[in-house]
């Protein structure tokens, strides 16, 4: 767990896989409990692949989930992920525990109202949230880069910040976009950095912004990692997704 840094305790993207098959992707959250240690948080039918109420399968394949990938945030890496693959049961039995609460006489109608109230906030909230969150195409993936530079601008590496947690959510849907629309080989930032280079006719020494000659060459030659400042400036410099080097 050491590589995998304290946001993840903000919504966390999810894939759930029927023998490395992928079913369906969702959102949880991590809880540290005292006692027993880092548990996921999500909806059942995420976990059970079935209908709430009807109980068939959700996945038009008929495949129910035996695995879970959880895409955590790594440490100190602002934008890179670790996806883990946990699997739902241990000789056949589910590892994770089901809670529901009932509907007790005399709270019954008071529990409705409660959640009438909260889908009508979450409404509210989601109307004005929304543009920022959805990227099904190409016409919302590049305002959506053009405000990841922005909070990029703003925050930084500010783990600290109150917009940090939008920031990394924005991150892993532009990634999950780009991995489906924009699949790119497995480059390293140094590889990517180089193809850049070539590709514009640019020497080390016409990339100042990001550090002297000997810093560019160090970074090429795979002996310096690029820092969020840098992919920040390259990405801006090249009109590109800061994904990319990353």
């Amino acid at each position: 767990m050491a590589t995998i840094a304290k946001p993840s305790v903000q919504s966390l993207l999810i894939e759930m896989q029927f023998n490395g098959q992928p079913l369906s992707t969702g959102t949880a959250f991590v809880v540290n409990t005292p006692t027993r240690g880092p548990h996921l948080i999500t909806n059942r039918h995420n976990v059970t692949g079935r209908h709430q109420e009807t109980g068939a399968p959700l996945s038009k394949t008929g495949g129910v989930p035996s695995d879970i990938v959880i895409i955590h945030n790594r440490k100190g890496a602002l934008g890179q992920w670790v996806p883990r693959t946990e699997s739902l049961y241990v000789n056949g039995s589910p590892r994770g525990v089901e809670i529901r609460e009932g509907l007790r006489p005399g709270r019954s109608i008071r529990k409705l109202e409660a959640m009438s109230t909260l889908t009508k906030d979450l409404q509210s909230h989601w109307a004005n949230i929304r543009p920022i969150l959805t990227i099904r195409n190409e016409r919302e993936y590049d305002p959506a880069i053009k405000r990841l530079n922005e909070l990029l601008d703003e925050i930084g590496d500010n783990e600290r910040h109150p917009l940090f947690g939008l920031l990394d959510t924005l991150g892993t849907l532009i990634h999950v976009y780009e991995e489906t629309h924009h699949p790119m080989p497995e480059c390293t930032g140094a590889e990517i950095l180089r193809f850049f280079i070539e590709e514009h006719g640019l020497n080390q020494s016409d990339l100042s912004e990001i550090g002297s000659q000997g810093v560019v060459s160090e970074i090429l030659n795979g002996k310096r990692e690029l820092n969020i400042r840098q992919i920040r400036l390259l990405a801006k410099r090249f009109q590109v997704s800061p994904a990319v080097f990353i």
